[in-house]
């Protein structure tokens, strides 16, 4: 797939729209289309870069995605492809007392996608399947 990434954090030169491999749905995961993504001052921050943040390279900002489901993985129920979602930028990667109590972003384990892990400026993206929301076929499709 192509994505929008940097191999270096910089300004506006370091990015490069490159070919990268195609993200795979894992147990739980939904494959999604990105069919719009949104850019704001965090994208410029991750790509400038910052005293201590650590990144897997290349990697691709982009916290605000929306697409359509193009794949499941193993176990996930609920969704169809084709359907229509957003995806919450918000990423739980363990489960602790915080996430039992619903507060997800005071977790360690959480991470916000084009941060600290890839994000949608990109073909595609892999989410949970808990961290979509439908788009409701009377809305307007991104344009």
């Amino acid at each position: 797939m192509k994505a929008l990434c940097f191999h270096e954090h910089g300004d506006l030169d370091v990015l490069r729209y490159d070919d990268v491999p195609d993200p795979e749905p894992g147990p739980g995961q939904v494959l999604v289309r990105v069919r719009a993504c949104a850019l704001n001052r965090l994208d410029v921050w991750v790509r400038r870069g910052w005293p201590g943040l650590k990144l897997e390279m290349p990697h691709w900002t982009g916290a605000d995605v929306a697409g359509e489901v193009a794949g499941l993985g193993d176990g996930v129920t609920g969704w169809e492809v084709g359907q229509r979602v957003v995806v919450d930028p918000g990423v739980s990667t363990c489960e602790d007392e915080f996430t039992r109590r619903g507060e997800h972003s005071l977790s360690p384990g959480y991470v916000i996608r084009g941060e600290q892990i890839r994000g949608g400026q990109a073909e595609y993206v892999v989410a949970p399947a808990t961290d979509l929301m439908s788009i409701p076929d009377d809305a307007d499709a991104p344009h």
